[in-house]
């Protein structure tokens, strides 16, 4: 099962869920990025620099788009966690994130 998270010109998609490989690209200029690995954590980290106004640091030199503005990496930030958890976890753990509202209680994940 794929999962796509789409937004603004960025997409963010998921193959193959728990086998820890999760791509970003955008639409506009043909940027992309494969996480795997120490990338997995480390995108997500300088994301979440870019998108808290922080002055720019070596790593996100290399793993951002230059021009990401930090609205868009606001708007990115939710969607790539998603993904992260489902490319780490795989597609049944990460189902169970949304439970049914009337279904039982679910353990821990």
């Amino acid at each position: 099962m794929s999962y796509y998270w789409f937004r603004g010109d960025y997409t963010i998609s998921l193959d193959d869920p728990g086998y820890g490989v999760l791509e970003v690209s955008h639409d506009g200029t043909g940027w992309y990025v494969r996480l795997t690995g120490k990338r997995l954590g480390r995108f997500p980290a300088a994301l979440t620099f870019r998108a808290l106004g922080a002055e720019d640091n070596e790593m996100e030199q290399r793993l951002l788009p230059q021009r990401l503005s930090v609205a868009e990496a606001r708007e990115l930030l939710p969607a790539l966690q998603l993904g992260i958890i489902a490319a780490a976890s795989g597609s049944e753990k990460f189902e169970r994130l949304f439970p049914d509202a009337e279904g039982p209680p679910q353990g821990p994940i």
